[in-house]
């Protein structure tokens, strides 16, 4: 338990920087028992092996840590999970609460959704989380939503096509679905991330920014390091982090 993630400062590669910049196992591995851990190790080996990088990193998922272990919150979605990695995370916290049928993850790819499910059988996840194939930005999502929880989401986690448009639409459907006083967290919402959204229209952070003058009522903060500290930035994920809250 001691080493953990502290054998992936050897390895090379960006989705390992965290590791190479900290000498300590974070919370977010911490908390996991040794057959969680299991799982996670083996996931970053299998997906290192066929090249499915790109998930969120520990001091994002550390963040949202805080937040649903913090205060118990449970009824999640996530739009857009990729191979699993927050997934799996999300689903450990999930259990250790005891909170069952408390997430549902959206995404348009059929081969991340039978990956991702993949992966949540291997961790006896079930009973906690739903994987559903479609659009996130789909009227349909946000009823099964409703219909799994038997009320209204708590937390809305955007991490999907990192598109203008896309991001604008999920805000748009999702945020009145939410519970009052409920969150919605989207990453890649800084500068750095512009650059993912393929249309050169200003991917989430734009999308973030259009959204908010028309909904007066929600608190949000948009956290990134500056530009010139991606080296050594004190909020150690370059893609940032945006939090909304429903007033």
């Amino acid at each position: 338990m001691l080493n953990r993630s502290l054998q992936f400062a050897n390895r090379a590669g960006g989705r390992y920087a965290w590791c190479r910049l900290t000498n300590f196992v974070p919370p977010l591995y911490s908390f996991l028992n040794d057959e969680e851990w299991a799982i996670i190790e083996s996931w970053y080996d299998e997906t290192e092996k066929e090249q499915l990088l790109g998930e969120c990193n520990v001091a994002f998922m550390s963040v949202l840590q805080g937040f649903v272990m913090g205060s118990a919150i449970s009824n999640i979605i996530q739009l857009g999970h990729f191979a699993g990695y927050s997934t799996l995370l999300l689903g450990f916290m999930l259990r250790r609460m005891k909170k069952k049928h408390s997430l549902m993850t959206v995404d348009i790819s059929e081969h991340c959704c039978n990956y991702t499910q993949m992966w949540i059988d291997r961790a006896g996840l079930g009973d906690y989380v739903r994987v559903e194939l479609g659009d996130s930005a789909n009227a349909t999502m946000v009823e099964k939503a409703l219909k799994l929880f038997g009320a209204s989401p708590r937390l809305v986690l955007i991490d999907s096509s990192h598109q203008f448009e896309q991001t604008l639409h999920e805000l748009r459907l999702w945020y009145p679905s939410v519970e009052r006083g409920g969150f919605i967290f989207l990453h890649d919402s800084g500068p750095y991330a512009k650059s993912f959204d393929s249309t050169n229209k200003g991917g989430v952070s734009r999308a973030m920014e259009e959204w908010l003058v028309s909904y007066r009522d929600a608190r949000a903060i948009n956290i990134y390091p500056p530009e010139d500290s991606y080296a050594k930035p004190i909020y150690m994920d370059p893609c940032g982090i945006g939090i909304i809250q429903k007033g």
